[in-house]
């Protein structure tokens, strides 16, 4: 019993475990957490163990409620906060335990009522289930706990991020529109979130719409524009439209001149650089090349970018080529299927593996006969060294191989006319 005193004046309130403080299993029955209740509040009295007390009291109240029992149960096993029952919920939505994540947050919701998390989850999980009613009381339940504008514009942001999921595209983008006529003055903050939807929708001339009527309506630049512009340039590049790539870059820079502080430039920097890493990992070497030219406009002698420009160059050179010899009729088809093999091997691109299986396919009967090639595909590396040199730098050393496993099986004359 002397330890079971320390341990209760070592332990705080908020990891009271209110089993253990009246010596009980947590499956115990409401007659034995009374008895045990009883027994010790004789043996700890408010006045000779006034601390110890207090804590048996606070455990009894809190387990003899079976509602208040429950809340604690839920509290014990998964946290305090909302944030923590919403993490839990969502690894049962993860396994696909809707049912089981449903329950949870209704229970956290009597918990922490206020979590903004358990109405937009439960929103996604009753919309899911086609239950549109349900979605609708969800979000007005969000809404209700929100006190200011931002607030409840952020509720209708997250309500269009769950329609689009579900594929309920014109819903998400009426949830946007509704908040910018109820919001007015949040009009800006919410059609820069529609231009991003929908670009990721592949809406892209309802997001070039959007974006051309901001700018155009723009009387004066000033730094708040800077997603404007970055978006301008990112619909030019995911729609090809590279006719239009001089006048917007001119545009661009006139912008640039506005940002006058140190940290507006670092600002729009960083922002561009960013634009270029999401490009350059999707293998747009183009669109990538395209935001890191801006940025160098912003810090011409970064000792970072310029390396990665002669990369993206270099690259840039090596798709062309690509391209050209994939239309090339000088070249025999197995020096081109040689060429598209390397360069998938070389590439995270699938669709070079994609046009390699069909190439392969394609090719295969002349693959079974290859060695009645022996001079076409030797005349063929050459004339790729001569008319593709970057793709011959590539992969030279494999040429030089490959050239010479061919030409071993030509005579004198044969060799010399390739020359």
């Amino acid at each position: 019993m002397a330890r079971r005193q320390r341990q209760r004046k070592n332990t705080q309130n908020s990891d009271e475990d209110y089993y253990e403080i009246l010596d009980v299993s947590v499956n115990a029955k409401p007659e034995e957490i009374k008895d045990s209740y009883l027994r010790l509040v004789k043996l700890f009295t408010p006045e000779s163990h006034a601390a110890e007390f207090e804590q048996i009291r606070r455990a009894y109240e809190t387990l003899r409620d079976q509602q208040k029992r429950s809340q604690y149960d839920l509290i014990r096993k998964y946290g305090s906060s909302g944030e923590e029952l919403v993490d839990r919920a969502y690894q049962l939505l993860q396994e696909n335990k809707l049912k089981q994540a449903e329950q949870l947050l209704r229970k956290a919701k009597k918990i922490d009522p206020h979590y903004l998390g358990i109405y937009l989850t439960l929103a996604a999980i009753a919309l899911h289930g086609e239950n549109d009613r349900q979605f609708r009381a969800e979000i007005d339940g969000a809404l209700a706990q929100s006190h200011t504008d931002e607030a409840r514009v952020s509720i209708h942001i997250a309500a269009s991020r769950i329609l689009v999921e579900e594929e309920r595209v014109e819903q998400a983008v009426a949830e946007l529109d509704g908040a910018m006529t109820q919001y007015p003055a949040l009009r800006d903050a919410i059609q820069r979130i529609k231009v991003d939807i929908l670009r990721e929708l592949e809406r892209f001339d309802e997001a070039l719409e959007l974006v051309n009527g901001y700018l155009r309506d723009l009387l004066h630049d000033t730094p708040d524009a800077l997603f404007w512009f970055i978006s301008r340039v990112g619909l030019m590049v995911e729609t090809e439209r590279w006719q239009d790539w001089s006048q917007i870059q001119t545009r661009v820079r006139r912008f640039f001149r506005c940002l006058a502080s140190e940290e507006d430039r670092q600002s729009a920097f960083s922002e561009l650089v960013e634009a270029h890493d999401v490009f350059a990992a999707g293998r747009y070497t183009k669109g990538a090349l395209a935001f890191l030219d801006l940025a160098l406009y912003l810090k011409p002698k970064d000792k970072t970018l310029l390396p990665l420009r002669r990369k993206l160059e270099e690259r840039l050179h090596f798709e062309r080529e690509l391209d050209r010899l994939l239309a090339d009729r000088h070249v025999i088809p197995l020096v081109t299927l040689q060429a598209i093999k390397w360069s998938a091997a070389d590439s995270e691109d699938d669709s070079l593996q994609e046009l390699l299986d069909e190439m392969e396919t394609d090719l295969a009967t002349m693959l079974d006969e290859e060695s009645q090639f022996h001079e076409e595909i030797a005349a063929g590396i050459l004339y790729l060294r001569r008319h593709y040199p970057t793709m011959y730098k590539r992969f030279e050393t494999s040429w030089n191989i490959l050239y010479e496993s061919h030409v071993g099986h030509l005579n004198r004359e044969t060799r010399r006319s390739l020359r």
